[in-house]
C-alpha cells in the first residue's frame, strides 16, 4: 500500500539487540514505533491484529507524523468520555490517590476497592474511612454479605481466591482450585458471588462456579463473549463487561440476553441497590521520551449507573 512505502522500515531482533528494546519501553510484542528524527515517540502500537484492525492505527500513525513534520501538536490524548454508560450514570465517586484500582465490592454497608497493594474503604457518601495493605494484589474483588472475597490473575494457574478481612486488608483463607495446579495460563478477570458459590470470569468469557469450601469448580458456563474483564450479578443474570459493552448473561445457558454500549472500557464492577457500580480500564501510553504515562481517564472514578435486572 502506498502508507507502506512513505516509512523506512527497521525489523528488530530482541533477542540479538536486547538494547532497542529497553531504550524504547517495548515490553508487548510484535509492535510497531513510529519515530521522530531524534528517536522521539510519535506513535506506537502493539499486538497481532488483522487487516482491519491494523489499518486505523496504521493510518493515524502517519497522520502524526505529518503533524509532527509540520511542527504542529501531534500527540494529544483521543477525547475521553465523562461516563462510560451514556445516559444511565447518576453519580460519579472521586478516588483521589488510587491509580491502580483491580477490583470493588459492597460489604456490610462500605464500597471496597482493590488498588495496588492497598484496600480503600468508603461509606455510603463516598467519603474515604481507610486504607489498609492488601496482600499479593488481587484482580477482583466480591462479598457475600458475610464474606469478601479477591481472586487472584493466576487463580486460571493454581492462584488461590483469598478470604480477606476488611478491617485489616489481611488474608485470612485461602481457596486453592488444585485442577488448575498444572495450567500456565494467567487470565482470572472477574468476581462474583451469588447462591453460596463463587463466580470466576476469564478473560475469554468462560464464568467457572466454584465451591468456596473446597475450591472446586462444579460447572463452567460458556459464553461467546471475548476480552471481557468485569463480572457483577443483578440477582437475575451476570453483567459481564469488557472493552466495548455490558452484556446480560443467562447464568443456565451462557447466552447473551441484553447488551448496553459502552463509551469506554470496563474494568471493575459490583451490583448494589439497583446500580452497577464500576470504573474504567486505565488507558496506559508513553511520552515522546518512550517513558510509560497514564492516558486517560485523567482521575480515578466510580461511577454509579442506573440498572434494572
Amino acid at each position: 500500500m502506498a502508507l507502506a512505502r512513505r516509512a523506512h522500515w527497521v525489523w528488530v531482533d530482541r533477542d540479538h539487540t536486547p538494547a532497542l528494546p529497553r531504550r524504547f519501553s517495548v515490553s508487548a510484542y510484535p509492535s510497531l514505533l513510529f519515530l521522530g528524527t531524534e528517536g522521539e515517540n510519535i506513535h506506537r502500537f502493539a499486538g497481532f491484529l488483522n487487516t482491519t484492525s491494523f489499518l486505523a492505527p496504521f493510518r493515524e500513525g502517519f497522520e502524526r507524523y505529518d503533524r509532527y513534520r509540520a511542527g504542529a501538536a501531534y500527540d494529544a490524548p483521543p477525547p475521553w468520555p465523562e461516563a462510560p454508560v451514556a445516559g444511565r450514570t447518576t453519580r460519579v465517586l472521586q478516588v483521589p490517590g488510587a491509580d491502580a484500582l483491580r477490583g470493588i465490592a459492597w460489604h456490610r454497608g462500605e464500597l471496597l476497592l482493590a488498588s495496588l497493594g492497598e484496600l480503600i474503604a468508603l461509606d455510603g457518601t463516598g467519603r474515604e474511612v481507610r486504607r489498609v495493605p492488601l496482600p499479593d494484589r488481587p484482580n477482583a474483588l466480591a462479598s457475600d454479605g458475610e464474606r469478601l472475597y479477591g481472586l487472584h490473575y493466576g487463580w486460571t494457574a493454581g492462584r488461590p481466591i483469598y478470604e480477606l478481612d476488611p478491617a485489616t486488608g489481611a488474608a485470612v483463607r485461602q481457596i486453592v482450585t488444585r485442577a488448575n495446579a498444572d495450567k500456565q495460563a494467567f487470565s482470572a478477570t472477574g468476581l462474583a458471588c451469588h447462591g453460596g458459590r463463587l463466580h470466576v470470569l476469564t478473560v475469554s468469557g468462560a464464568i467457572h462456579v466454584v465451591d468456596p469450601a473446597s475450591g472446586v469448580v462444579e460447572r463452567t458456563v460458556t459464553t461467546r463473549l471475548r476480552y471481557v474483564s468485569a463480572l457483577a450479578f443483578d440477582g437475575r443474570s451476570y453483567v459481564v463487561g469488557g472493552r466495548d459493552s455490558l452484556n446480560r448473561v443467562d447464568p443456565g445457558t451462557g447466552e447473551v440476553v441484553g447488551c448496553v454500549p459502552l463509551l469506554a472500557p470496563v474494568r471493575g464492577m459490583t451490583f448494589h441497590a439497583g446500580a452497577l457500580h464500576l470504573f474504567e480500564q486505565v488507558q496506559m501510553g508513553f511520552d515522546r521520551n518512550h517513558r510509560p504515562k497514564r492516558i486517560a481517564p485523567d482521575s480515578t472514578r466510580i461511577h454509579v449507573v442506573e440498572w434494572q435486572p
